[in-house]
């Protein structure tokens, strides 16, 4: 099937290209499309197709006229009308489980496709399925005109005219491709459970991840026994033997205004996850101290420098001072965090980083090209991780004690029944802010003479890099109003009847609505306008923590009811397309 080359093709190409390469709750068939793929899958390609070609970034790199035509010529060849945007494809998923090797050099690292220096991979003996689907039905008779027909199991599928590409339609929104062997597994597979436990610590809450398991641990165990070269940092060694113990790895990608890129691992043992969080937090730290002395050598080189040589050094010392100015940037938004025996990193890329490299690298890369529009990258985490944190530690707060945090929980309140300090704050152990926990009075209200000193210190996770506010105050406000998870005390999981995937546990407000973070206040809504005092900070939607942890950008333009239904948890409201 010609058409189902390209689909494939499509989904290879973005998970590649825009990685230089999510599958979330609400992608359409959800676990079912998952069961297609191979049950002992290495490799699993998210692509959530529609959410990453609506970016800003991404639309400008495919105004390109080549880029039109390529898009152009997609669509017809896979039955789209002209008029129909490919934004209409809503998601793509790729399995691999076995990936032959072609005898040339390459890389695998153990993970997924093959041992080191295996070679590079043969697709077309390769067991891989893809699961593409719209949001509108498929033209099946444009894609069938391209293949001859077969069956089975009673399925019928079809097989491209040229090549060994085969392809079925479970149902009407739906296209399942693959080599015909690994499809006829497919069929026999069925819409029956997901059997892809190996990816379970993989949060797909990202426009692409790449998740993969090792194939091989021998390979693992061999590089962290490498002599380590001289001059490395010792946390560079202890990050190679905590990696021996990997379950698995993923890294995501999310594209907006700015470029999040998350990495996520699977250990053995929750010590081994520990121990790799403890390296990753040495190794950060050693970042700038390296960035200082690299530029103290620069700044003594230069003055120990022949006069004629004088400019030219000058010069390097400038261009090296701003991409170490980037680099700090990049330091400062790198967060880790840690549940159990799972290790997430995340990172935001500044613009300038994709200036200076599309400087440096000749005719440009369109991805580059792209990124010079994100102003404003570098801002922390960004918003959506920010949200991911919080929601770690709250879902921590609730392992410890059986009950998510409310700002006037009884154990908090002073002798008037009024609450002293907010969760916000409550919450600060579960984010590695012991230290500044201590500090709060905790006896005392929010704004005594003691804690108001400590409004300033609050957290960067509390400041939505989009907002413009002064330092001490947040938009991330819990769900108070009526219905809330946080408008009462004593709520726990158990409690949130209309499934932790559909209620909101905090979210991102406008600046008019901002309160010192400390202060025990959070959003009251209005049932008559929900919507009121959200829209600002990400145009005409508003991003949200999700009680089962995913960060999530809601669109304004969604029914009240809908938003209502988010913001309660019991409400019995059947939530669907948000």
């Amino acid at each position: 099937m010609i058409a189902g080359g390209s689909l494939l093709g499509l989904a290879l190409l973005i998970g590649i290209g825009y990685l230089g390469a999510g599958f979330i709750s609400g992608f359409g068939g959800g676990d079912a499309d998952f069961a297609y793929l191979p049950d002992n899958t290495k490799v699993l390609i998210s692509v959530q197709v529609a959410d990453l070609l609506e970016s800003d970034m991404v639309q400008k790199a495919l105004s390109d006229p080549q880029a039109k035509a390529a898009i152009d010529k997609l669509k017809q060849e896979i039955g789209m009308a002209a008029d129909e945007d490919l934004t209409a494809i809503q998601a793509i998923i790729v399995g691999v489980a076995n990936m032959p090797q072609k005898p040339s050099g390459g890389l695998g690292g153990g993970f997924g496709m093959g041992p080191l220096g295996g070679g590079m991979p043969d697709f077309s003996k390769a067991d891989m399925i893809a699961v593409v689907r719209k949001n509108s039905a498929w033209n099946q008779d444009v894609l069938k005109s391209k293949a001859k027909e077969s069956t089975h199991n009673s399925t019928t599928y079809f097989v491209a005219n040229a090549g060994d590409m085969a392809g079925f339609f479970p149902d009407e929104k739906t296209l399942v491709l693959g080599n015909e062997s690994s499809l006829k597994k497919a069929i026999e597979r069925g819409k029956g459970e997901s059997s892809q436990w190996q990816f379970d610590f993989v949060d797909f809450d990202q426009h692409i991840v790449i998740a993969g398991v090792p194939r091989d641990k021998s390979v693992l165990k061999q590089n962290s026994s490498t002599p380590m070269m001289p001059g490395m940092p010792s946390s560079a060694k202890e990050l190679a033997e905590a990696m021996q113990k990997i379950e698995g790895g993923a890294f995501g990608v999310t594209i907006g205004s700015d470029i999040e890129l998350q990495v996520q691992g699977s250990f053995s043992d929750s010590s081994a996850a520990g121990d790799l969080k403890a390296a990753l937090a040495d190794g950060l730290s050693e970042g700038p101290k390296k960035m200082d002395e690299a530029m103290a050598q620069q700044k003594t080189q230069m003055e120990n420098a022949p006069p004629q040589f004088q400019e030219m050094m000058q010069k390097q010392a400038e261009e090296m001072n701003e991409m170490m100015e980037i680099g700090r940037k990049v330091f400062d938004s790198i967060s880790v965090s840690r549940s159990g025996s799972a290790i997430s990193i995340s990172a935001t890329l500044p613009s300038e980083l994709g200036d200076k490299l599309k400087e440096q690298l000749p005719g440009g890369l369109g991805m580059l090209s792209a990124v010079q529009t994100a102003r404003g990258a570098a801002r922390g985490s960004g918003c959506k991780n920010n949200l991911k944190q919080i929601g770690l530690a709250m879902h921590n707060y609730h392992d410890t004690h059986g009950k998510f945090p409310v700002s006037d929980d009884p154990e908090w309140l002073d002798e008037n029944g009024k609450p002293h300090l907010s969760w916000r704050v409550h919450v600060l152990p579960f984010m590695d802010q012991i230290p500044l926990y201590h500090e709060f009075h905790l006896d005392e209200p929010w704004n005594s003479a003691h804690n108001i000193k400590l409004v300033s210190k609050m957290p960067r996770v509390y400041k939505c890099p989009e907002g413009n506010l002064p330092t001490g105050k947040t938009t991330y406000l819990g769900i108070a109003g009526p219905g809330g998870i946080l408008e009462k005390p004593g709520v726990g999981i158990r409690d949130v009847t209309d499934g932790l995937s559909n209620t909101i546990l905090v979210l991102d407000a406008a600046d008019s609505k901002a309160v010192v973070w400390t202060q025990p206040v959070d959003f009251m809504y209005s049932p008559s306008n929900p919507m009121s005092g959200l829209a600002g900070h990400h145009g005409d939607s508003f991003n949200a923590l999700l009680s089962d942890g995913a960060a999530r950008l809601i669109s304004l333009s969604l029914p009240t009811k809908t938003i209502l239904g988010l913001f309660t948890m019991s409400g019995g409201e059947n939530i669907r397309g948000f």
